[in-house]
């Protein structure tokens, strides 16, 4: 069996560019499994809050709590995204495996030969790993062509 064809959405806003390179892709490579994750990165939580901290939002004392409740709602969220993709004919007739990563998105990327990957997500998230990992299909979401 061919190694599959991964969706990675990072977004809870924005999916739909990603949907879109999926399928084209899909009929590029028809053989290849689809696998659908959502992922929430430790490295963007990491630096959110390191950006609330130095604007002097939130003192370290509070921080261990704002994580953990800034993972619960994203993770809540990503689920409702997985739902409601689960929903959609088109992806539906693609019978994906859905689910829900959590991790360091670089090294999940770099784990897997021969996976094909497509990453859709906020393009300053994207600008983060997209240098380093030219094997990569970046979909930027959420702005204006």
């Amino acid at each position: 069996m061919k190694a599959p064809l991964t969706l990675v959405l990072t977004s809870v806003y924005h999916q739909q560019r990603g949907l879109d390179a999926l399928l084209r892709a899909h009929q590029e490579e028809p053989e290849r499994p689809i696998r659908i994750w959502f992922f929430v990165d430790e490295a963007w939580v990491d630096y959110l809050l390191s950006r609330i901290l130095d604007q002097g939002w939130l003192g370290r004392g509070s921080l261990d709590a704002v994580r953990q409740e800034l993972e619960r709602g994203y993770l809540h969220m990503a689920q409702d995204v997985l739902d409601q993709l689960k929903k959609r004919e088109e992806i539906r007739a693609l019978n994906p495996e859905m689910e829900i990563r959590e991790g360091r998105l670089g090294e999940v990327l770099l784990s897997e030969s021969g996976c094909r990957w497509i990453v859709s997500g906020e393009r300053g998230y994207l600008e983060r790993f997209s240098p380093g990992l030219s094997f990569v299909e970046w979909v930027a979401e959420g702005e204006e062509t």
